[in-house]
């Protein structure tokens, strides 16, 4: 009986990454546990710092905590963490950038800060030279006093529900084109963030099914032989395995 009991049991983490979310669920988790047991049958349980799992550690880099991975074709393993892209350790980080590469905001501010003023400066020179960069674009600088080999500037589209599938189109272009400079430079791992997330106001859902969408198809046209083999999707959480078979 008791065995038949257990074999029935079925258990699932979910991981909430969103702010306020564990002092909203500690201050009713009485209450959370409750309702749960009388609507759905189900026991819940809120996690403490202590439960879990510890960032794992690569020399004095911190590569993040683990929420899911796959193995695709050729070797390629793709992963969702959560992490400091500031501290990182990948051949290649993504910064998700404005047009004019002016780093003054967001992930953009941090990196820079955390580079020093030779990766502003670099960005500068670039578009002097070149001009701005159009949504679905990318370029890749040095990466200052940052732990990674380069860096690589992302142009995603700002969100339009007008234009929703342009939008997703490019953002899938952009991250294709993040994919491919980090094959170009013979770079071994990337990470990359929630590009067109926050300010630029993608739905997270759709902002997640594009980018893996994206590493998916272009991952699957490269050669066997590529040197890309890990995808870091950093803070790109809840939904992002539910896009994976």
């Amino acid at each position: 009986m008791f065995e038949k009991i257990v074999s029935s049991l079925h258990s699932k983490n979910v991981p909430i990454d969103k702010p306020g979310a564990k002092e909203f669920f500690t201050e009713r988790k009485d209450l959370c546990v409750l309702e749960a047991k009388q609507k759905f049958s189900c026991f819940i349980r809120i996690k403490e710092e202590e439960d879990e799992q510890k960032d794992e550690k690569v020399g004095d880099k911190v590569k993040g905590k683990l929420y899911y991975e796959q193995n695709l074709p050729g070797g390629v393993v793709v992963g969702v963490y959560k992490g400091d892209l500031c501290n990182y350790p990948v051949d290649v980080v993504v910064n998700a950038s404005n047009e004019n590469l002016k780093h003054i905001g967001g992930l953009a501010d941090a990196l820079s800060r955390a580079a020093g003023p030779a990766l502003q400066e670099e960005c500068d020179e670039l578009m002097r030279k070149h001009g701005n960069l159009q949504p679905g674009c990318a370029v890749i600088t040095g990466a200052g006093k940052l732990p990674c080999k380069n860096v690589i500037h992302a142009v995603g589209p700002r969100w339009s529900n007008q234009e929703s599938p342009r939008c997703m189109w490019l953002l899938r272009k952009t991250v294709k084109k993040c994919l491919q400079l980090a094959e170009i430079y013979n770079h071994r791992s990337i990470a990359l963030p929630a590009i067109s997330g926050g300010i630029y106001g993608f739905p997270p859902r759709m902002c997640a099914d594009s980018i893996v969408s994206s590493v998916k198809e272009t991952l699957e046209e490269f050669m066997e032989d590529c040197s890309l083999k890990e995808v870091h999707l950093v803070r790109l959480l809840i939904l992002v395995h539910i896009s994976f078979p």
